[in-house]
């Protein structure tokens, strides 16, 4: 619950009594407990400490389940990667591909790596080589979106950042604003053409609204807000998506006030 709650202190405290006092009669497997305290560690922002349990977790898992000690390195590839060790990262990468070379997370891992660099042509060979594997995969449109932006190709950038907010159902839209922006007019066309066409037009809707407010459009959002409040109602989104665009306005009273009728909502 701790490590769910953010208090990240408070499980590496728990997560350290529970290793501690570990016997057969224990409810989680050894290897568990290093690999979760890892993420508490990862999260706090203490790699190396994060890096020390994950090679403790290899080390459990290695005899008992062989699929957790090849994730343990991919974790502590993420964890180099968020380190900037790039090197170090594509290394462990490339030790699951010997193991397994159809890993596409392994494989998209080096591609992200590849982004941080600049790299962003071979990026998307990468990642397309992934799609080939699992085209399911929610990342391959997050990565390679990010290697278009990079080499300038804004349409195509757009295109896979519509294909990531699709698959991945709405969440970590933050991660589309700055690939949407690179071209709003394409943007919008390609969320309209969503609107029109996608059984969830609703949420595109909401979407639209929120373009609006990231291009700087704030009475054009609030309008368009409003004729969407005539059609579905106060809902929890149309308040979110208003809120979203005073404070983007750096009106916070009226963002509060909107706040509070979410909360109400």
């Amino acid at each position: 619950y701790a490590l769910d709650d953010e208090q990240y202190d408070v499980a590496v405290d728990y997560f350290t009594r529970a290793i501690k006092c570990y016997g057969k009669a224990s409810k989680f497997d050894h290897y568990y407990l290093y690999g979760v305290r890892a993420f508490a560690y990862r999260d706090m922002g203490n790699y190396e400490a994060a890096v020390c349990d994950l090679n403790k977790t290899y080390e459990l898992a290695l005899d008992d389940d062989p699929e957790v000690a090849i994730r343990a390195i991919l974790y502590r590839a993420d964890v180099r990667y968020k380190q900037q060790m790039y090197d170090e990262s594509n290394a462990d990468c490339e030790w699951i591909l010997s193991q397994d070379s159809l890993n596409y997370e392994a494989i998209i891992c080096i591609a992200r790596n590849h982004n941080a660099q600049g790299l962003y042509s071979e990026a998307i060979e990468l990642v397309n080589k992934s799609e080939q594997i699992n085209p399911d995969y929610y990342a391959i449109p997050k990565i390679r979106m990010q290697s278009y932006l990079g080499l300038g190709e804004t349409h195509k950038a757009i295109d896979d950042a519509v294909q990531f907010i699709d698959v991945n159902d709405f969440n970590d839209l933050s991660a589309t604003d700055s690939i949407m922006m690179a071209d709003f007019a394409y943007a919008h066309q390609c969320v309209d053409a969503k609107i029109k066409t996608d059984d969830r037009a609703e949420i595109w809707q909401y979407f639209k609204a929120n373009l609006y407010s990231l291009a700087g459009e704030y009475d054009t959002c609030l309008a368009y807000i409003a004729t969407l409040e005539k059609k579905y109602g106060a809902t929890f989104e149309i308040i979110i998506c208003r809120a979203a665009c005073y404070k983007l306005m750096g009106d916070i009273e009226k963002e509060q006030a909107e706040l509070a009728k979410a909360f109400e909502n």
